[in-house]
C-alpha cells in the first residue's frame, strides 16, 4: 500500500511539471523584432507537437520554437487522423472573421427554403463569378442562401474597386450586382465607408488570392467556380461527415 502510494505521488508530480510545462510561453522577443509595424500576434497556444507553438500574427499561422529562435511556416498534418491541424485552425479563423462582417455589408441572395449558407467572395471583372452569378436563382433552388463580400482582384484604387464600391452604396445592392454581372452602366451612388476595400483587405488577410472563392460556415475554403448541384452535393456532404 505504502508503495502504491508512492507511486501515485510520482505520477501526481510528474503531471503537474507537465502542466507546468504545457502553460509556458517561447520567447517572443526575436519574433517580435522581425514583423512588419502592422504585424500583430494574437495568439500563442501549443500545437499539436510537444514543444512547438501555434502563433497567430493577424490572421496567418506559423510555428515557434520553445526558445523563440526557429519559425516554421506550412502545415501540421496528422497522418493518423488524415486532417490539417493547420488549416483547423485557420478554419476556425475564417468562420470568426467572415462572421465579424454585418450582414447589411453584404449582398445577399436569399434561398426560401434555407438549408445552407456560403459566403462567396466576388469580383464584377471576373467570368467565372459570372458563371457563378447566373446560376443564382439555382443555388436558392437547391435551398443554399449566397452571400457575397468584395474581392476586386485589380485591388484599391482600381476601376473594379470604384465600381464595387458604387454597388455596395446602392439603394438596392442586389440588383446593382444583377445589373453589374450584365455588364451594364452601373449607376453612380456614395455612402459611408469603404466597404469594398475593407473586404478585399480582409480577403487577402484570410488567404483569398482569387475568385470566385467560397467561404463555409464552418470557415472551409473551396476556390473556384462550382456549379449549383454540385455545391449542393458538397453541402450536403459535409453536413453528414460532421454528424
Amino acid at each position: 500500500m505504502l508503495l502504491m502510494k508512492k507511486q501515485l505521488i510520482a505520477l501526481s508530480a510528474l503531471l503537474l511539471v507537465g502542466l507546468a510545462h504545457s502553460e509556458e510561453k517561447p520567447n517572443l522577443d526575436l519574433l517580435n523584432s522581425s514583423l512588419n509595424p502592422s504585424a500583430e500576434i494574437k495568439s500563442v497556444t501549443q500545437s499539436a507537437i510537444p514543444g512547438i507553438y501555434e502563433v497567430q500574427i493577424n490572421n496567418q499561422i506559423v510555428y515557434l520554437s520553445e526558445d523563440g529562435e526557429k519559425v516554421i511556416t506550412g502545415d501540421i498534418y496528422d497522418l493518423k487522423q488524415k486532417f490539417s491541424h493547420t488549416e483547423k485552425t485557420k478554419n476556425a479563423l475564417r468562420q470568426q472573421t467572415v462572421a465579424s462582417i454585418d450582414d447589411s455589408d453584404k449582398i445577399i441572395y436569399q434561398a426560401k427554403e434555407e438549408k445552407y449558407r456560403i459566403t462567396v467572395f466576388t469580383d464584377i471583372t471576373c467570368p467565372y463569378c459570372t458563371q457563378l452569378h447566373e446560376q443564382i436563382a439555382e443555388f436558392n433552388d437547391q435551398g443554399i442562401t449566397v452571400k457575397y463580400m468584395a474581392f476586386p482582384r485589380a485591388g484599391a484604387g482600381s476601376q473594379a474597386q470604384k465600381d464595387m464600391q458604387k454597388i455596395w452604396c446602392a439603394d438596392d445592392k442586389a440588383q446593382a450586382m444583377n445589373e453589374a454581372k450584365k455588364n451594364k452602366q452601373i449607376p453612380d451612388a456614395t455612402c459611408d465607408g469603404n466597404q469594398v476595400i475593407e473586404q478585399f483587405l480582409l480577403g487577402q488577410d484570410i488567404g483569398i488570392n482569387a475568385t470566385p472563392t467560397t467561404i463555409f460556415e464552418d470557415g472551409e475554403l473551396q476556390p473556384g467556380f462550382v456549379p449549383a448541384e454540385d455545391m449542393r452535393k458538397i453541402l450536403d456532404e459535409k453536413a453528414l461527415s460532421a454528424k
